[in-house]
């Protein structure tokens, strides 16, 4: 008698812990997707008024240093709203992967004439200009642009930007390594290696310029959706991530 009282109490606290999982787990989706309808709302509602804001920009004289900042900032806040849109869209599933032959050198062209100082950005002698793969092009340039974004960014002005790109096999797959590599400007600037990839995380001192915290965040999530992985090596003097994708 008293073993099935002892089991009919346990029966019940495992039924009672079950429920609160369940409610707990409830109360996370649904914080989830308020967030994300939330971020899908605020993106939407700011593109109208920033391209209103591009329009008065063209009417300002082009000599000057006025308008050359105001197109600056409206650079950086659209940035940040593409970053939060690539953000909600990945973390709902709503990000396609489109696989095409593709040339990575013409890639990384179009991301380094886009990209403002993108003159600081340097070939490492092991760059191989002729790789040829079969990937998403609009993910990988996404990825280049992430990583080259922070690169330039985060490191102290003049200063080079090493890239690479070789073949390399993994686990008996061909893919191909790309990797980025900047000094920093000091030891706060040091990404934490354990929250590097973590969404809307900033280094320290990284917190005084514009940015979103998502773009490692995306890299990573988009990295993954090509069959491959990102990682940071944290024990060099420079900071340097490496991106395997497979070819």
């Amino acid at each position: 008698m008293l073993q099935t009282r002892l089991n009919k109490a346990r029966l019940i606290e495992a039924q009672m812990e079950a429920v609160r999982a369940s409610s707990v787990l409830e109360a996370e989706r649904a914080s989830k997707d308020a967030q994300s309808r939330f971020l899908a709302m605020l993106t939407h509602e700011l593109r109208a008024p920033l391209s209103a804001l591009r329009l008065c920009l063209a009417g300002l004289p082009k000599a000057g240093n006025l308008r050359r900042y105001a197109e600056a900032a409206v650079v950086q806040i659209d940035t940040v709203i593409e970053r939060c849109d690539l953000a909600s869209r990945f973390d709902d599933g709503k990000l396609a992967v489109a696989k095409t032959w593709c040339a990575l050198h013409e890639l990384v062209s179009d991301v380094l004439v886009q990209r403002p100082h993108g003159e600081r950005i340097a070939f490492d002698h092991d760059y191989d200009p002729s790789i040829v793969m079969q990937s998403d092009p609009a993910l990988l340039k996404t990825i280049l642009d992430n990583l080259t974004g922070n690169a330039l960014k985060y490191s102290p002005p003049d200063t080079p930007i090493l890239l690479t790109a070789h073949r390399q096999i993994r686990d008996a797959q061909q893919g191909v390594c790309i990797r980025v590599e900047n000094q920093i400007a000091g030891p706060a600037m040091r990404p934490n290696p354990e929250r590097v990839f973590s969404k809307y995380y900033r280094a320290p001192l990284a917190q005084r310029s514009t940015g979103s915290g998502l773009g490692l965040y995306i890299a990573r999530g988009m990295s993954a959706l090509l069959g491959g992985d990102i990682r940071y090596i944290s024990d060099q003097p420079n900071v340097i991530f490496e991106v395997w994708i497979p070819a």
